[in-house]
C-alpha cells in the first residue's frame, strides 16, 4: 500500500505516538474491542429512492455511477441521467459496460460537494440528492527508493500500535529521545516549507500546461527523509507490549482493520463488502421479502410413467426374421404416424412342419391336376350334347377351391407379417435390428406421446388424502414443472399406496423412467416468506442462511428455518422480515467472499 505523506500529516503522526498509552487495572471491564470497519481508498456518494439506487464512484477527475433498480438491484443501462454539480447540469455518458460517466475538474476540489441526479428511464423519472466528500488530497510522491517503500508502507502499522510498545516506566525516557528528534523534524520542515510551496506552484502550472498540450504532470520530489525520520522515531520506542497488571488479559484496547482497497472481502462483522462492479460481474439480483399463507408441503419419492392412453408397443405375432421397412429402420425419438410400417417379420417353418407342406402341396397339385382333367372332358361332352352343365359347373367350383388353397399353403410359407405402429407419436424404445431372429410376443418398439406424460409417486404414509391442493414436481437438473392429480391405488405396493399424477405442459427434458421429487400441499395454513431455493446457502458452520442487501456495497448473511415449498421455491418459517432485500441470483458466490 502507498503513503502519501507531509510534514503536517507526520506531525500528526508523532503526537499521537506521543500520547500515553490506557492502563487497565483491577476492577475495571472496558468491555469489547472496538472494531473499526474498512471504507473504500475513493470517495464515494451514495443514493437510494424507491425506483433506483445510485452508487458514485470519483476516479481522478471521472465520477463513475452505477444506477441500479432498488427492488432487484438489476442494471439500469437504457435511461437518461443528468447529474446537478453546484449551478451546473451535466449530462452523464453511457459507457459500453453499462456505467455512466461525467468529468469534472471541479470534483478534485477537497470539500463536500452536493449532487443531485436526475434519472429518465422512458415514461419514468426520479430525482436523487446526495453528497460526494473528497478528502485534502497530500502531495503524490514521486517514485520512492526501495528502503523508503519499505519504511512508507510499515508506517500506519507502526503509528497503531505504537500506544502498546510504551509503558509506564518507558514514557520519561521514550518522551525525551522524541521529544529532541520532533523539534529537529519541526526545523526541517521550516527548511522544507518554502522549496515545497515552490514545488506545489510549479505542479499546479505543469497541470495547466498539460491540459492544453497533454504534457505529462510532474511530481515533487520524494518525501523518503521525512519518512525515514518518523519510522525512527517509532523505531527507538522499546518493543515490548503492554502487559496488564494483576494477573489480567485484557487484549488490544482497540482492533485495527488494515486497509483492504476495493475488492470483495468479508469484514469483521462478518458481513461482505462487495462493490457494484463486482456485482455487475456476478450478476447480483435481490427482490424484497413478502410474508404469505400457504399450506405446508410434503414431499414423496416418484418416477416419470407414459400416459397409458398414449403408450404402446410393437410386437409380432409370429416368430421369424426381421427385415427393415424399405424407409430404413426406425429411429430413436422419430416421430411416427398411426398405421405407418416399421417393418417386417418373415415366419420360418420346422423341418417338420416343412415336410407335412410340402406333402400337402403335392396332394393339392395332384387333386388340382384331376378337377383339370374332369373338367376338361365334362366340357367336351356338353359340346356334343352328351354332358350337363351342372356337371360343368361343379367342376369348376372344386378347381377354384383347390387353387386357393394351392394359394394359401405358399402365402404362408413366404410372406412376412408387416408390424404397424399402434398409435401417433415418437418412438421412445428400439430393441431390433435387421435380419434378427425373433419370438412371438417379443417388444421390438414402444411409442410414447411425449406431450402426454404423467409421474407415479409412491406414499408410504397411509392416511394419504384422497386429492391435493396443489402438486408439483421437480428432476435432477431440471425445472419445477406443475402436477394435476388423477388418482390413488387402492392395492399397496411394496407398503406404498401408488399416486398418480399428469403433468401440465411437460418440458421436453422429460424422460420416461426419469425420477423426481413430488411435492403436494396440505393441511392447516402457515405464514412465512417464499425464496426461491438459490437464495438459501450453507454457512461455514452449517447453518441455513440467505444474504440480506442492506447497504448498496454491504450484505449481511441471516440464518433462517426453510421448509420446502414447491420444486423451485422454500418457505422461510423464520429469520427473515417482511420488506428486507434478499440476494436470489448471486448468493452462492457472495457466500464464498473471504
Amino acid at each position: 500500500m502507498r503513503t502519501n505523506l507531509t510534514p503536517k500529516a507526520l506531525l500528526s503522526a508523532l503526537v499521537f505516538a506521543l500520547a500515553s498509552p490506557a492502563l487497565a487495572h483491577e476492577g475495571h471491564d472496558h468491555g469489547p474491542p472496538a472494531v473499526e470497519l474498512p471504507t473504500s481508498n475513493q470517495p464515494r456518494a451514495i443514493a437510494a429512492s424507491e425506483d433506483y439506487e445510485i452508487v458514485a464512484v470519483l476516479k481522478g477527475e471521472e465520477l463513475f455511477i452505477y444506477v441500479d433498480r432498488f427492488a432487484d438491484n438489476s442494471p439500469v443501462t437504457e435511461a437518461r441521467l443528468t447529474v446537478t454539480f453546484g449551478t451546473t447540469d451535466i449530462q452523464t455518458k453511457l459507457m459500453p459496460d453499462g456505467v455512466f460517466k461525467l468529468e469534472s475538474r471541479e470534483l478534485r476540489r477537497p470539500g463536500k460537494h452536493e449532487l443531485i441526479f436526475a434519472v429518465e428511464e422512458g415514461s419514468k423519472s426520479d430525482l436523487l440528492i446526495t453528497s460526494l466528500e473528497v478528502p485534502e488530497l497530500a502531495l503524490e510522491l514521486a517514485p520512492q527508493s526501495n528502503s523508503d517503500r519499505f519504511l512508507t508502507s510499515h508506517l500506519e502499522t507502526a503509528i497503531s500500535t505504537v500506544k502498546s510498545w510504551v509503558t509506564p516506566r518507558q514514557i520519561g525516557v521514550t518522551g525525551g529521545i522524541l521529544g529532541v528528534l520532533l523539534l529537529a523534524l519541526l526545523i526541517l520542515r521550516r527548511r522544507k516549507a518554502r522549496a515545497l510551496k515552490a514545488v506545489v506552484t510549479e505542479v499546479d502550472q505543469a497541470n495547466a500546461d498539460a491540459a492544453k498540450t497533454g504534457v505529462s504532470k510532474l511530481r515533487p520530489r520524494s518525501a523518503g527523509p521525512a519518512a525515514a525520520a518518523a519510522i525512527l522515531l517509532l523505531l527507538v520506542s522499546p518493543a515490548t507490549r503492554a502487559v496488564a497488571h494483576g494477573d489480567e488479559d485484557h487484549g488490544d484496547a482497540k482492533q485495527s482493520i488494515a486497509f483492504a482497497g476495493d475488492a470483495p472481502r468479508r469484514l469483521p462483522d462478518a458481513s461482505v463488502y462487495l462493490p457494484k462492479p463486482s456485482q455487475r460481474l456476478l450478476e447480483v439480483r435481490t427482490i424484497q421479502a413478502r410474508e404469505t399463507t400457504t399450506q405446508p408441503s410434503v414431499s414423496f419419492v416418484g418416477r416419470i410413467i407414459a400416459n397409458p392412453d398414449r403408450f404402446a408397443v410393437v410386437q409380432s405375432t409370429l416368430g421369424g426374421r426381421f427385415t427393415a421397412p424399405a424407409s430404413g429402420l426406425p429411429k430413436l425419438g422419430q416421430a411416427v404416424r398411426a398405421g405407418e410400417v416399421l417393418g417386417y417379420v418373415a415366419p420360418y417353418i420346422a423341418t417338420i412342419d416343412r415336410s407335412d407342406a410340402a406333402q400337402t402341396a403335392g396332394n393339392l397339385e395332384q387333386e388340382i391336376a384331376l378337377a383339370e382333367n374332369r373338367l376338361a372332358r365334362a366340357k367336351r361332352l356338353l359340346a356334343v350334347n352328351a354332358g350337363t352343365r351342372v356337371q360343368v359347373e361343379e367342376i369348376e367350383i372344386q378347381l377354384k377351391g383347390l387353387e386357393k388353397r394351392r394359394a394359401d399353403l405358399r402365402a404362408n410359407q413366404t410372406t412376412p407379417e408387416p408390424l404397424v405402429a399402434p398409435i401417433e407419436g415418437v418412438i421412445a424404445a428400439t430393441k431390433v435390428v435387421a435380419g434378427q431372429v425373433i419370438e412371438a410376443k417379443d417388444v421390438l418398439y414402444e411409442i410414447i406421446d411425449p406431450s402426454s406424460l404423467w409421474v407415479e409417486a409412491f406414499a408410504f404414509d397411509q392416511s394419504a388424502p384422497q386429492a391435493f391442493s396443489e402438486a408439483s414436481a421437480t428432476a435432477h437438473n431440471s425445472a419445477s414443472f406443475k402436477l394435476r392429480f388423477i388418482g390413488r391405488s387402492r392395492a399397496l405396493r411394496q407398503q406404498s399406496t401408488v399416486l398418480h399424477f399428469a403433468i401440465e405442459n411437460p418440458a421436453t427434458s422429460l424422460n420416461v423412467g426419469m425420477p423426481v421429487t413430488v411435492l403436494v400441499r396440505e393441511g392447516a395454513a402457515i405464514k412465512g416468506i417464499v425464496l426461491p431455493k438459490a437464495a438459501v446457502v450453507r454457512a461455514g458452520n452449517g447453518e441455513n442462511v440467505v444474504w440480506q442487501h442492506r447497504e448498496p456495497e454491504r450484505f449481511i448473511a441471516a440464518p433462517v428455518k426453510v421448509s420446502s415449498f414447491d420444486g423451485e421455491r422454500v418457505l422461510v418459517k423464520g429469520g427473515l422480515k417482511a420488506g428486507e432485500r434478499i440476494v436470489v441470483e448471486g448468493a452462492e458466490l457472495i457466500n464464498q467472499v473471504r
